[in-house]
């Protein structure tokens, strides 16, 4: 009888397993037919409305297929058919993507008010903490106080001053470490590591008053860190995730991002309530004692966590303060640190530009000092090539996805509430009818074109516009900068035997929360002060 129950067990899961399988195909017969209900509905309705134009689009998945793995190429190679303000569909969410300054102008400034919003993403919800951050909060008193703490409390010029020799000195560290890896005949030295390293302790020392790799988790084999946990970060909310366009279709996750997205956020959430409770104990034993040296945003934090406790306009939980320290950093480390490798590489790519530079550095400087902060004023040529830089290889080639929360026009084109925006910051950076010779890598342009980092030209905008712009541009812009003329300055930069025979760099990019270099830039680096200087 034995064999006959195995064999009947057998059976009965077998079609246990078969009126599943017809329960789930009649599930997805029936989402498919609804989700091609509505297209045709929206395609009927379409007749009267005036959508931008666009490629004809798939059942179910919209244009998703023609993003390819570099989408601000494939959306500028649509945009030249289809005009400056393209309409599309990804999965079911419609789109718009502006690739000139006129409809730039439209949405940033134009109809500011009505696309200020983000969309709620699983990346925004899991990772900064329910949309707790300043960049994907809702507009509102929180939002608010929010961007005014950083303004007063981090950005602003008093506090900029006041931790400008930690920003010194971190960039001092960066050569210290290019020239640990050249030594005094010139090596190959891969920069990336070390720029980030130096961002982020910059943050860090700024956010928290301590270096990144004194910021700990647990002890013994659980010991977290901080660099590897801001990693993680920054790759998952740059993934691409199918749920946020297709929701019925959220469970086709073939490389598990949802689940690694919420084991990130604990990971980060153990990390950071680490820190808030050590800085607690410190704060309550240092009560009537006399504080020196500037406060760091996690004490203004937790000082507006005691204040606004009966606040529910302005809340200021744990949560908030996690999610305003995590901000600065998926803010400002790692994209400064590429904007850097980037202008590095294009520098080595054109002697000339480099020789030019250097030329202004030996002449301002000298060869006695390494620069600081307070030469960069005075250092007019690396300010035109930073912004040629960022002009080529914007980080950010899509600002932040904006959504409309009002309907409204643009371009002579109905905007539905709900509709995502983005800006092609890419597109726009070599529209040939704004820039002349557009793919060329020429810092000489910006003497005649007088434009600044501010956000208050369409034709430039690395740092977006209205009252979206990124808060921290002004310590990106200074970091930039001083590292940037500090590599320069300290040492003369070459192709690699590697490279290719003509000695030009490899440029393909990589898209992620931010487009980087495909290939890390590796050159050989050659000490060109006295080494006492580093």
């Amino acid at each position: 009888m034995e064999p006959l129950s195995v064999a009947n067990d057998v059976q009965v899961r077998t079609l246990s397993l078969l009126h599943y399988s017809e329960w789930l195909l009649l599930i997805a017969i029936s989402a498919i037919s609804v989700v091609l209900l509505q297209n045709a509905l929206s395609s009927c309705r379409a007749a009267s409305v005036k959508w931008p134009p666009g490629p004809p689009a798939w059942p179910i998945i919209g244009h998703l297929h023609l993003l390819g793995h570099l989408p601000h190429q494939s959306l500028c190679k649509l945009a030249q058919t289809y005009g400056p303000l393209l309409g599309l569909r990804l999965g079911g969410v419609p789109v718009i993507v502006a690739s000139s300054p006129q409809m730039a102008k439209e949405i940033l400034q134009t109809h500011d008010a009505a696309l200020a919003y983000r969309p709620r993403s699983a990346a925004a919800v899991h990772l900064c903490f329910e949309s707790s951050d300043v960049a994907y909060a809702p507009l509102g008193p929180y939002w608010k106080f929010l961007r005014q703490v950083y303004a007063t409390e981090l950005f602003s010029p008093k506090k900029m001053d006041a931790f400008r020799y930690v920003r010194e000195g971190e960039v001092r560290g960066l050569a210290r470490a290019v020239l640990l890896r050249c030594g005094e005949h010139g090596a190959p030295v891969e920069v990336r590591g070390s720029l980030v390293m130096a961002s982020n302790n910059i943050i860090c020392r700024m956010a928290m008053g301590k270096k990144l790799e004194d910021v700990r988790a647990g002890a013994g084999e659980e010991v977290e860190s901080l660099h590897n946990l801001i990693k993680d970060l920054l790759h998952l909310v740059g993934v691409f995730y199918l749920g946020d366009y297709v929701p019925w279709l959220a469970w086709l996750d073939p490389h598990g991002y949802l689940k690694r997205m919420r084991i990130t956020a604990q990971r980060i959430h153990a990390l950071l309530q680490g820190v808030i409770d050590e800085r607690r104990q410190h704060n309550n034993k240092r009560v009537g004692a006399e504080v020196k040296g500037p406060d760091d945003l996690l004490d203004v934090l937790l000082a507006a966590s005691c204040t606004n406790v009966n606040n529910k306009e302005v809340p200021m939980t744990e949560k908030h303060i996690m999610a305003a320290i995590q901000d600065v950093f998926i803010g400002g480390s790692h994209s400064s640190a590429v904007t850097v490798e980037w202008a590095l590489a294009e520098l080595i790519n054109h002697p000339k530009v480099m020789k030019k530079l250097h030329e202004e550095l030996d002449n301002v400087i000298g060869k006695g000092r390494l620069v600081e902060e307070s030469d960069i004023p005075n250092l007019t040529y690396l300010e035109y090539v930073v912004k040629e830089s960022m002009r080529l290889h914007p980080i950010a080639p899509f600002l932040v996805p904006r959504e409309a929360k009002q309907e409204c026009i643009i371009g002579g084109f109905k905007i539905c509430r709900g509709t995502h925006i983005y800006v092609n910051t890419w597109a726009i950076g070599r529209d040939s009818s704004t820039w002349e010779e557009p793919l060329e890598f020429l810092p000489e342009r910006f003497l005649k074109k007088n434009i600044d980092l501010r956000g208050q030209h369409f034709d430039f905008l690395p740092f977006g516009m209205g009252r979206r712009r990124c808060p921290g541009w002004a310590l990106g812009i200074s970091n930039v900068c001083l590292m940037l003329a500090t590599l320069v300055q300290a040492f003369t930069w070459h192709c690699t035997i590697s490279e290719t025979s003509q000695g030009i760099l490899d440029m393909s990019e990589k898209f992620g929360l931010t487009v980087d270099m495909e290939k890390r830039l590796e050159a050989i680096a050659t000490p060109r002060l006295p080494l006492h200087l580093y």
